[in-house]
């Protein structure tokens, strides 16, 4: 019988919370040039609202949202309105197998916040990690304004880098006495509102099917919060962060079969590099032992 350490199995939890979020994405991404941009992310992020509030529920979890961090949440939902702006702005913008490789960025950014923050240990090996994956950042971007893509869709993506990294450091600093179904209510409330606030201006109609594409994206990001926040306060930000990597694979064969676009060699070195740096962090701490 093979023997899952508890590291492994919340791993899986983090790869499960990663792909849920890369079909959120694509989803997305297919009608993003159809209806304003505004519109369909606050459609999304009440959809996502509703999915948590569908759990509370169903699993008697209302006592769980007590809380005296309000400002805290506040903050959370901030992050989280930021980089589901700016990521799907990205993911729009740009080819998937562009995008997800400067989105990847973000375990790396957690992972200095980590040392700086948590004072996690400082290690070569994350010296040479972070090194990688600079280093396939400036070559994608690079390719990606070397080839008239669009250099906005860059920018965006790396802001939402930076925002995924404090959504999870917020919960492993401030975030340490409230419950998992707490921390996702409240930033994904926020979030929403914040949302619904900047839609109001600009409102078209849906047809059916792309308003059942929007629903299913919220279902997704809904519980693929619920299961990160409830992932990344019980493993290492290292370990948590390297899962995000599966992402590649998925945006690679989406980006082929869905829309139809196959990656140059210069995206494949890169996503290669993150890959690599991202491997090199998850072996190197995959035995740090946690309460």
């Amino acid at each position: 019988m093979i023997n899952i350490s508890q590291n492994q199995k919340f791993f899986l939890l983090a790869i499960l919370t990663f792909f849920f979020f890369t079909i959120a994405d694509t989803l997305i991404k297919f009608i993003g040039d159809t209806y304003p941009l505004n519109q369909l992310f606050a459609f999304q992020t009440i959809c996502g609202l509703l999915t948590v509030s569908f759990f509370i529920v169903v699993f008697k979890q209302q006592n769980t949202l007590k809380t005296s961090n309000i400002p805290v949440h506040l903050l959370r939902g901030l992050c989280l309105f930021v980089c589901t702006y700016c990521i799907y702005k990205g993911i729009i913008l740009l080819p998937l197998s562009i995008a997800y490789p400067l989105i990847l960025s973000s375990p790396m950014i957690l992972i200095t916040m980590g040392i700086v923050i948590l004072k996690e240990p400082i290690t070569v090996t994350k010296i040479i990690a972070l090194f990688l994956s600079v280093t396939a950042v400036f070559l994608i971007s690079g390719f990606s304004y070397q080839n008239g893509l669009n250099i906005m869709g860059v920018l965006y993506l790396i802001a939402g880098a930076v925002a995924v990294s404090f959504l999870d450091i917020i919960v492993k600093t401030l975030g340490k006495n409230e419950s998992t179904i707490a921390l996702t209510f409240y930033s994904v409330l926020f979030s929403a509102i914040f949302f619904v606030l900047i839609s109001f201006y600009n409102l078209e109609v849906m047809s059916l099917g792309d308003v059942l594409l929007v629903i299913i994206s919220g279902i997704l990001d809904g519980s693929g919060l619920l299961i990160g926040a409830y992932t990344i306060r019980r493993i290492d930000a290292s370990i948590f962060g390297f899962a995000q990597y599966s992402q590649l694979f998925h945006a690679i064969i989406l980006g082929i079969f869905i829309f139809g676009y196959f990656p140059y060699l210069l995206e494949i070195i890169g996503a290669i590099l993150i890959l690599f740096s991202g491997i090199m962090i998850f072996i190197s701490s995959k035995n740090v032992k946690h309460k």
